[in-house]
């Protein structure tokens, strides 16, 4: 008796564009961010498969068509681009490829639901395909994991040195709430002014008058928010990651993970301090999952009551960038 081949292809044509996409992007992405597509094309995936095998009383020629779609689907952007600098009359591209692909999914469609052939070789075939695309995508995150596997570790550890010191400092007699705004991309107001000429004091004295530091002669350290918090946060300059990952590295997760477990954040949790990150973009990315907000990264003492008045009980700096933004909001 023949033992009926698994149909597991259509699965892994559905994640090997996302695990390919990752692998290629593997410094600039967390593999978390792949979690939730990957979870709506197996899901997909998994009903067309279900419902044509249902239909067709196949699971073979259910995994072929569903297989077939996927790969239409995937493909037709790579195909755009070659054929994007055809001049083939006054053909529409999209319209056209789209036409094509329907075409070849008619046709794929109409003879594996016709034929009385056993696919069961054919379905071997594209397991074995499937298989061999995803496995490539797997080795080369698996060597990228395994090239930097010490890079977080040391960066761990350099962020932690001295640490032990401030752990030892005596709790203030009144803990205050801490607010640290950080003005993303926003000039300071000297540059403000001698650039856009535009006269910021009302917002700084707010500030000041609700008891806020403002740090007028801030400077950037570095050029991206994601190294500026990973150095302000740890407290330390942290241009030692250039001999850990080199200098021209894209790499962003060394320094994502430096934001999301910070030596601040630590020495205030020691406190009793909580914080909450209602923030956007390389915070959320970083430190949690928060939705996106205008307000700032908050630490609040925990076995204290709020105060009473509306003043600000705590204090705040703000870190802006000397880089004018005059048109943007």
């Amino acid at each position: 008796m023949t033992k009926k081949p698994l149909v597991i292809h259509p699965f892994l044509f559905a994640v090997f564009p996302i695990l390919f996409l990752y692998s290629h992007n593997i410094e600039q992405l967390s593999f978390t961010e792949t979690l939730p597509v990957s979870v709506v094309m197996l899901g997909l995936t998994t009903l067309l498969t279900v419902s044509l095998g249902l239909l067709l009383r196949d699971s073979k020629k259910a995994g072929i068509i569903v297989s077939v779609v996927l790969i239409l689907f995937f493909s037709h952007g790579h195909l755009y681009e070659i054929v994007q600098g055809w001049e083939i009359g006054r053909w529409d591209r999209h319209k056209d490829l789209i036409r094509a692909s329907a075409i070849l999914f008619g046709l794929a469609a109409y003879f594996t639901i016709r034929t009385r052939k056993n696919l069961g070789n054919l379905t071997n075939i594209l397991n074995a395909t499937a298989f061999c695309l995803v496995v490539i995508p797997i080795i080369n995150i698996g060597f990228y994991q395994f090239n930097t596997r010490g890079t977080w570790q040391n960066s761990h550890l350099s962020a932690k040195d001295g640490e032990d010191n401030l752990m030892n400092l005596p709790d203030a007699s009144t803990p205050r709430d801490i607010y640290y705004i950080i003005l993303d991309g926003y000039a300071s107001s000297h540059t403000l002014k001698k650039i856009c000429d535009y006269d910021n004091s009302d917002f700084t004295d707010y500030l000041t008058n609700k008891g806020f530091y403002v740090a007028s002669k801030s400077r950037c350290n570095y050029p991206c928010t994601y190294l500026s918090l990973a150095s302000s946060l740890n407290m330390e300059y942290i241009n030692y990651l250039q001999n850990q990952l080199g200098k021209v590295s894209r790499d962003v997760t060394i320094p994502i993970q430096m934001i999301r477990d910070n030596k601040v954040t630590r020495l205030l949790k020691a406190r009793r301090y909580s914080y909450r990150l209602p923030c956007h973009n390389v915070c959320s990315n970083g430190l949690d999952n928060s939705p996106a907000s205008a307000r700032p990264l908050r630490w609040n003492r925990a076995s204290r009551p709020p105060p009473a008045s509306g003043r600000s009980s705590g204090t705040a700096a703000t870190s802006r960038c000397t880089r004018p933004r005059c048109g943007r909001v």
